[in-house]
C-alpha cells in the first residue's frame, strides 16, 4: 500500500483533488498504510454484505454454502483491485519504495565517464538494498534526464558498456583502480573496436589505456603498450571463465540494459550446443 502516497490518478476521477487531499494527511495514511488495512476493508464489506441481505428480498431465501462463498471470493477480488489499483505502475512506485526503505545512494558521473555507464552502476548499488529499479521505463526516464535535461552531460550512447574492474596500479605511493569498459556486449559499438597487431588488443583497449595514462603526470614509460596489454589479457582472463559465474547477463557476455532479442538469440546458445550431437 506504500503506492498511496502517490496518487496523480485520483486527479481525473470526480471529486479526485479532494479524495487524494484527505488520503495524504498523516492520520490516513497511517491508517492505510497498516499491514491490517486490506484486511479491515475486507470484513467491512462482508459486513455491508450481509447487512444488504437482512434487509433485501433475499432475506426470505436460504443461500446455499456455495453462494456464500462465491459472494465472499467476489469481495476479495474487490479488495486486491482496489489495493493494486492503489498503486500505479510507474516510477511513483519505486520512489515510494525507496522512501518507504531508505535513501538510494547518490548517482555520481565522474569526468569522462559515460553516464550509461555511470547509471548502469549506480543502479546495481541501490538494487542491493532496494527495490530494483533497473525497469525499462524508469531506466529510460532516467537516462533521458541525464542526457537530454542536463546540460553539463554529453551521452555519446545509449547501450551500457560492461565494467571490469583490472586490478589496481601503484604509482608514486598513490594506487589507480583500472577499469575497463568492456564494448563487446554491444555488436555495434564492437564494429568500431578494431583489431591490432600485438595479441588480443584491439583500438578500443589501446583507447581506455591511453585515457588512463594520461591521468599520470608524468605518465610512465611505455604506459599505453603495458597497460593494452594488461587489459587484453584480462578481458580474455574474463571470457573463459564467463560460463562459471552466477550472474545470468554475465555469463552471456550482456550488460543489464541489454534488449530482449539479445537475451533470446544468446540465451539459447547453451542450450543448442547441449542438444548438437557430437560429430564423430
Amino acid at each position: 500500500m506504500v503506492g498511496v502516497k502517490f496518487l496523480t490518478s485520483f486527479a481525473s476521477l470526480p471529486f479526485g483533488s479532494k479524495v487524494a487531499e484527505q488520503l495524504k494527511k498523516d492520520h490516513v495514511k497511517e491508517v492505510v498504510e497498516h499491514p491490517l488495512f486490506c484486511v479491515g476493508v475486507l470484513i467491512a464489506l462482508h459486513f455491508i454484505l450481509f447487512l444488504v441481505y437482512k434487509v433485501s428480498p433475499l432475506r426470505t431465501r436460504r443461500l446455499h454454502v456455495a453462494q456464500r462463498a462465491y459472494a465472499s471470493l467476489w469481495l476479495i477480488v474487490l479488495v486486491a483491485v482496489m489495493q493494486a489499483a492503489l498503486i500505479e505502475p510507474d516510477t511513483q512506485v519505486d520512489i515510494a519504495m525507496h522512501a518507504y526503505e531508505g535513501k538510494l545512494p547518490d548517482l555520481v558521473i565522474h569526468e569522462d565517464v559515460e553516464p550509461i555507464d555511470a547509471l548502469i552502476a549506480w543502479a546495481k548499488l541501490a538494487s542491493k538494498d532496494h527495490h530494483p529499479i533497473v525497469r525499462e521505463s524508469i531506466y529510460h526516464e532516467i537516462l533521458d534526464e541525464l542526457c537530454n535535461q542536463t546540460e553539463t552531460l554529453v551521452c555519446t550512447r545509449t547501450r551500457a558498456f560492461e565494467k571490469l574492474e583490472m586490478g589496481k596500479m601503484t604509482y608514486f605511493g598513490e594506487e589507480y583502480d583500472i577499469q575497463y569498459y568492456n564494448p563487446s556486449v554491444d555488436p555495434v559499438a564492437q564494429r568500431n573496436c578494431t583489431g591490432i597487431s600485438s595479441g588480443n588488443a584491439d583500438s578500443c583497449m589501446v583507447e581506455s589505456a591511453g585515457l588512463f595514462c594520461s591521468r599520470l603526470i608524468p605518465p610512465p614509460d611505455n604506459c599505453v603498450r603495458d597497460l593494452t596489454a594488461h587489459i587484453a589479457s584480462q578481458v580474455e582472463a574474463v571470457d573463459r571463465k564467463r560460463l562459471d559465474g552466477k550472474d545470468t547477463y554475465s555469463r552471456l557476455g550482456l550488460e543489464m540494459d541489454a534488449p530482449g532479442k539479445s537475451l533470446e538469440s544468446l540465451g539459447s546458445l547453451p542450450c543448442a550446443n547441449l542438444l548438437t550431437p557430437p560429430k564423430s
